[in-house]
């Protein structure tokens, strides 16, 4: 035993002499746990079934921590430790709560200024509680929903306004492709690959108008060249959370930002394999590493959000496009205007975004001055 135990340190530090990064790439297990500061006994129905089979604890605290989608589960974690240690120092009891350590709740938060988001995720949050202990009277009574409703109003009259993601100039790609793509193509060692990265992703961006959540989970498995066009699936989505998954193409054009050309170029660049039966598992907005050899792609890890934002704005300062406020989604509206502005049917933008109502394309849509200027020039006198 103890033999064993020493040949596999020796094999473990071997593998990491032999590659630096690989304590960064090491994710430990994660186990499921119950949320909001539950355990499975606060459910009678949900204790009973664990005494007649124990052997069904872990499936029932997955199934408990995936209630909702992990973003959501995030949320409206935040807001259950804020209400359970409200009931702590209040006399009130949690996870069993009352109509009064609701309301009691609601107003305190209005007496804080508490935000109209905040506000908003008290009963969706505490509902959750509420159908995962198995509570058969609700707390949230007429008077409770009478008071949220109000504390809602009162906090919307310091809500900030909402503002659409940076606008970008029209040209903006011809403007970072001599900077960004070109260098590598024609070879040159000083090149930057995460220029190349960036650039790449906010094309595929520009194009499929996804999210930044969708782009970074896409592999080269899921990209499929069919010669003139490229077949892109995305295997998950805000709005697909069952991951049937969604396709999208993107096509040949008589421009230098031709999608199908720059993904192929960088495929080749980065090793990448199209195709799903070539069970190639790299990210393609991954992690790019150095050591004293040059750089080398981490296949294993995508690039974070708040990297990738970085990334983007030091791209567009590069060509002397104001970076603040800029992100992935400002390519995603510029994508989107450009393309309704075309005159291309909000349906079609509605298919090629994935989307499922023809409303949301004009959500993406930047309309400039100019745009309003021209509508209201047409109003009669």
């Amino acid at each position: 035993m103890d033999r064993a135990k020493k040949t596999a340190g020796k094999a473990k530090n071997a593998t990491l002499n032999k590659n630096r990064f690989a304590s960064f790439a090491y994710v430990p297990k994660k186990f499921p746990v119950v949320p909001f500061g539950l355990s499975t006994d606060n459910s009678s129905v949900l204790s009973g079934i664990l005494e007649r089979d124990s052997s069904l604890k872990e499936a029932m605290t997955g199934l408990m921590s995936e209630a909702k989608a992990p973003g959501t589960m995030v949320g409206y974690d935040r807001m259950t430790r804020k209400f359970s240690d409200f009931c702590s120092s209040s006399g009130y009891t949690y996870p069993k709560f009352s109509e009064a350590a609701v309301l009691h709740f609601v107003i305190t938060l209005d007496k804080e200024k508490a935000s109209w988001a905040t506000i908003c995720q008290v009963k969706p949050a505490l509902g959750l509680v509420e159908k995962m202990t198995g509570t058969d009277n609700t707390a949230f009574t007429d008077m409770v929903k009478m008071f949220l409703q109000a504390a809602k109003r009162r906090a919307a009259d310091h809500k900030p306004l909402v503002k659409k993601a940076g606008l970008l100039p029209d040209d903006t790609l011809f403007r970072l492709y001599p900077v960004c793509f070109l260098p590598h193509l024609q070879g040159v060692s000083s090149a930057d690959p995460i220029l190349l990265r960036t650039f790449v992703g906010v094309v595929i961006v520009y194009f499929t108008f996804c999210r930044f959540n969708c782009l970074s989970k896409l592999r080269a498995m899921d990209f499929e060249d069919n010669g003139a066009s490229i077949q892109i699936t995305f295997r998950s989505a805000k709005n697909d959370q069952f991951h049937q998954g969604q396709i999208t193409c993107v096509t040949n054009n008589d421009t230098i930002i031709d999608p199908v050309l720059i993904i192929r170029n960088y495929f080749q660049l980065c090793n990448m394999r199209f195709g799903f039966d070539n069970k190639d598992t790299t990210f393609v907005n991954c992690v790019l590493r150095r050591n004293r050899h040059g750089w080398f792609t981490d296949k294993s890890r995508g690039v974070s959000y708040s990297t990738a934002t970085k990334d983007v704005r030091r791209m567009l300062e590069k060509v002397g496009i104001p970076s603040r406020s800029r992100t992935h989604k400002s390519f995603k509206s510029l994508g989107v205007t450009r393309t309704l502005d075309a005159g291309v049917a909000p349906e079609h933008v509605m298919h090629q975004g994935r989307w499922r109502t023809t409303g949301m394309p004009n959500h993406y849509k930047v309309n400039s001055i100019q745009f309003k200027e021209d509508i209201a020039s047409q109003v009669p006198v």
